[in-house]
């Protein structure tokens, strides 16, 4: 028995040797550990950095498509084109209104105007990590005016009269998108701006005053650290992290990533970390930003919070409230990178597919169709949409300047039997009467299904759409 056993043990001692053999050749232990840890810590932090990126780009006008200032709308007058190269998938739907808001000083109070058409409208209020912390407009405030008093956490004044709700920010600065249903007529678009005009943004100090003045423009913003820097990305989080603190419930989060010099606890630049730190600090980040891109290109859900029926991946359930299950990996990847920020269910319900009925990649050299049954036609309260974009989640500029089918289109034609087909190529259809998506000859392509205040069965992912068929 006792030989038995010296033979077992010998036995796993050449199998481990021989495995360790086999293995690639050891880095030190911490590059590994610190190219482990910043995997970790880019996932959590992505949003901090994408929103630090976009917010230095708008208010230091560094963007070309966009121009913001702090704590004050930016309303793009048209419908989003292929100019604006942020990638996260902007609708053809709404024309937007955008404001990078803080509060670190004192509250803003926001006010939408009256909306007796029914139009659809919405102010949705995000904090810096994307998540939505509430709305203003058609859905909750029933098409009426309507003030909201947005604070900092730990805030404690005095609520004045005329504001209809109380919200806390999670976080100093926020964003504030405002999404206008347009026709795109030029009539309509005229309506819209007017609207877009009753969109206002008040400090505190000045709310009740006989004329208030509207909210002073920020003009300074935190730098984004150069996209040359190998450790530019993390130097961002880092600093956009310090401005806007994590909640206490990630703390345990936090003083791990400190270890390797990440986050908002640390107090050594990352210059000065050990080199083998820094290099494995370089190496998550490239990785980490890799792997964010093949998640979304999935329509991922750690969570298991979404289902894929016919080629199309609903969005996960939980968009607009990710961190609350500790899906921060969602947060970042199909939330934050494919989108800036997401809707919750309840407002907006979204389904993204990268390939055709196959299984195979949306390739703009060739031909397909999308057809829906009368039973197909999504059932909505506000509007629905499919919009074409890119892999990095842009509009593709093409000759006919046309990027999605909306179900608005008074040239889009339903069959006899009250079916509706999309055909998507490169080139304009030979028939006449049909409805079409123009598609990038030359690369892949991914199609955006929106619908926004769903049906029941959007909000359960029963829905099924047609699978998108490729035309030989």
């Amino acid at each position: 028995m006792r030989k038995q056993w010296h033979n077992l043990v010998a036995g796993i001692a050449v199998g481990t040797a021989a495995i360790a053999a086999m293995a690639e050749p050891a880095t030190d232990w911490r590059e590994e550990y610190a190219y482990m840890m910043g995997k970790q810590a880019y996932i959590y932090g992505f949003p901090a950095i994408n929103f630090a990126n976009i917010r230095y780009d708008w208010v230091e006008g560094h963007s070309s498509s966009a121009r913001a200032l702090g704590n004050v709308y930016s309303h793009y007058p048209k419908l989003v084109d292929p100019e604006y190269q942020y990638g996260t998938s902007m609708n053809r739907d709404t024309l937007y209104s955008l404001a990078y808001s803080y509060v670190g000083i004192e509250p803003l109070i926001f006010t939408i105007p009256e909306n007796p058409d029914g139009r659809y409208y919405s102010i949705e209020f995000t904090e810096w990590y994307t998540d939505a912390f509430g709305y203003m407009g058609s859905r909750t405030t029933s098409d009426k005016a309507a003030a909201y008093l947005v604070h900092a956490p730990g805030w404690e004044g005095d609520v004045p009269p005329g504001i209809d709700k109380v919200l806390e920010s999670p976080t100093p600065w926020f964003l504030a998108v405002g999404r206008t249903y347009t026709s795109n007529t030029p009539e309509d678009l005229e309506v819209v701006h007017q609207i877009q005009q009753g969109y206002k943004i008040y400090p505190l100090s000045e709310w009740g005053k006989e004329s208030p003045r509207e909210a002073s423009p920020i003009t300074d913003v935190l730098d984004a650290f150069p996209a040359d820097d190998p450790l530019g990305s993390f130097k961002t989080m880092n600093a956009s992290m310090r401005e806007n603190p994590p909640p206490p419930r990630d703390l345990a989060l936090m003083r791990q990533f400190a270890l390797v010099g990440l986050g908002p606890l640390v107090d050594k630049p990352l210059d000065e970390q050990d080199p083998s730190t820094r290099a494995g600090l370089a190496r998550a980040a490239v990785d980490a930003r890799a792997y964010l891109q093949r998640v979304s290109e999935a329509v991922g859900s750690i969570t298991n919070a979404n289902r894929v029926v016919n080629g199309w991946s609903y969005n996960p359930s939980n968009w607009g409230r990710m961190a609350e299950s500790g899906d921060f990996l969602g947060r970042a990847a199909t939330q934050s990178l494919s989108g800036g920020i997401e809707n919750l269910v309840e407002e907006a319900v979204k389904l993204r597919t990268f390939t055709d009925a196959q299984g195979k990649p949306l390739d703009g050299g060739k031909r397909y169709r999308l057809k829906f049954s009368a039973e197909q036609i999504p059932r909505v309260d506000a509007f629905w949409s499919i919009t074409l974009y890119d892999n990095k989640f842009n509009l593709v500029k093409n000759d006919a300047d046309k990027y999605a089918v909306r179900d608005i289109d008074p040239d889009l034609i339903y069959g006899d039997d009250g079916s509706l087909t999309i055909y998507l190529r490169s080139s304009p259809p030979e028939e006449a009467g049909v409805n079409w998506i123009p598609t990038p000859g030359d690369s892949q392509f991914n199609l955006f299904f929106r619908a926004y205040l769903p049906d029941q069965a959007f909000i359960d992912q029963t829905y099924e759409p047609p699978a998108v068929e490729r035309i030989e």
